[in-house]
């Protein structure tokens, strides 16, 4: 697979050869090298990551397994575990997809609402109610992790590729005048802030180890819930930093953050075994979290309770 969209697939045609008990994936070449699949429906669809051997690699493999020689070819080899299409998708945060896609998908998948004023609409409650679901004993770490995967920029995925080894003297003669300086600026500049970065959190943990942090103050609730004013004095005094509750279908508690990305909130849900106050918890270690990433220099100043063993 070369190329996946939501409309299709471009494919190069491979198939499997076994061979004295040696399993590999060839060129295929018989009829055409390259076609567009179309996914009709995805539980019969599957993915994986595979490494591709070079014809002299496969050409030994093959050897040391005792198998006939062959014509030259490319081979394959799995890397990574199979997972069906959805849940290889869901673990690259649908990449690719767009809002309504996300939407689409909860259909398919028979996801069902208590009303539409619970049905999330916005790009990243959307994705976080499709991983929850797929995912449902999916620590809340690794669910923020898998969701920044689709609000990282896609040329700061590269910049640590162009910055090692002098890659960019490289492969700046295969760019564009205003695209070689483009990316020679984007180097220097994440240089310079990762640089800026290790210094501060260097100073940070030597003249930080000695601070104590103190205690979370109580949470108690008033007359019926908790208030808006007993959270925010626990999260950053940031401009735009905030947290409030959800309505009386959702009973949920929201916070957010106003960091230079589209992913710029969570939630945490409370029914059941989870109370209203482990998702406060909740809501405001992950602030405090965020917080401290683009403020190295910084310590937050609580002894946040692990919410998960709250009741």
């Amino acid at each position: 697979m070369f190329r996946a969209t939501p409309h299709g697939v471009l494919s190069f045609h491979m198939r499997l050869v076994k061979q004295n008990g040696t399993s590999s994936i060839v060129v295929d070449n018989v009829g055409p090298l390259f076609s567009v699949l179309h996914c009709k429906d995805s539980t019969k669809w599957s993915a994986c990551k595979v490494k591709a051997l070079a014809p002299a690699e496969l050409a030994r493999r093959r050897q040391e397994a005792g198998a006939p020689a062959a014509p030259p070819s490319i081979g394959l080899v799995r890397s990574g575990p199979i997972d069906t299409l959805v849940a290889h998708a869901a673990k690259h945060a649908f990449v690719g997809m767009t809002t309504p896609d996300m939407t689409r998908l909860m259909r398919d998948l028979g996801m069902i609402f208590a009303s539409a004023a619970v049905r999330p609409t916005r790009e990243f409650d959307v994705l976080r109610t499709l991983l929850e679901h797929l995912f449902p004993a999916m620590p809340s770490d690794q669910i923020e992790g898998i969701m920044q995967k689709r609000g990282k920029p896609r040329r700061e995925q590269h910049v640590t590729a162009l910055a090692e080894k002098d890659a960019l003297q490289v492969t700046g003669d295969l760019l564009d005048e205003g695209d070689r300086k483009e990316a020679r600026d984007t180097v220097a500049k994440t240089s310079r802030s990762t640089t800026a970065q290790s210094t501060s959190g260097s100073s940070s943990a030597s003249s930080g180890s000695t601070t104590k942090k103190k205690a979370l103050p109580s949470l108690e609730k008033g007359s019926h819930c908790f208030t808006i004013k007993q959270v925010s004095r626990l999260i950053p005094k940031v401009k735009g930093c905030r947290a409030w509750p959800g309505d009386a279908y959702t009973k949920r508690w929201r916070v957010s953050y106003p960091k230079p990305s589209p992913h710029a909130g969570s939630s945490k849900c409370f029914a059941g075994d989870l109370s209203e106050q482990a998702a406060i918890l909740f809501c405001i270690d992950w602030v405090w979290k965020t917080h401290l990433h683009f403020n190295p220099g910084e310590q937050c100043p609580w002894d946040v309770p692990d919410w998960r063993n709250v009741h």
